[in-house]
């Protein structure tokens, strides 16, 4: 009975999220020069490593795999950084290996001053669904060897775990679609 409600709840999501993922933007955007040191290194080494294995995988926008989103409502600039979205594709060793991609979430803390909230590895894009610039969920696909995934299904060695994560009192909650909808702390 319990896998037959996860089932009718992501058949739901399927239909209604395109309905509600947006281009999440928050109170403003930052241009590339105003992103954390810490992200702009990050974003320039994996187009970096893009450019070492593939000459045509590069993308003319130094913001590609970045947007914005207000993870609290607190009206700050937070970034959502996608390493499979910097490049024109995923490529091993630029933010990406065959376990996925990296997916970062940083959090304004102050003027001009940002945490990283959330470092996963991701093996599909995630969607983010946000009313008016403001995270409501983030749906997350991973494989066992991501830490909390103990890939208890699926056949053969990669196995995958799906998570809606929502925003509580400053903490992720990680919701298994597999075990249900009850949600687990995390940092």
């Amino acid at each position: 009975m319990r896998k037959f409600n996860v089932i009718r709840i992501l058949a739901f999501l399927m239909m209604a999220l395109p309905l509600l993922a947006t281009q999440s933007r928050a109170q403003g955007e930052l241009s590339f020069n105003q992103l954390p040191q810490n992200v702009r290194q990050t974003i320039r080494s994996t187009q970096n490593a893009c450019l070492e294995m593939d000459p045509d995988n590069k993308t003319n926008d130094d913001m590609s795999g970045v947007s914005f989103i207000d993870l609290d409502g607190s009206g700050g600039i937070d970034i959502i950084l996608s390493s499979r979205e910097i490049c024109r594709w995923p490529v091993k060793g630029a933010g990406c290996s065959t376990g996925g991609c990296a997916f970062e979430i940083w959090k304004q803390t102050g003027d001009r001053k940002w945490g990283k909230v959330l470092e996963e590895t991701e093996i599909a894009n995630p969607w983010i669904a946000a009313s008016d610039g403001k995270l409501q969920a983030i749906g997350l696909s991973t494989l066992q060897y991501s830490g909390r995934c103990d890939g208890r299904n699926g056949d053969g060695p990669k196995k995958v775990c799906n998570y809606i994560l929502t925003r509580k009192n400053n903490k992720w909650e990680w919701i298994d679609l597999e075990k249900g909808l009850q949600p687990q702390r995390g940092r």
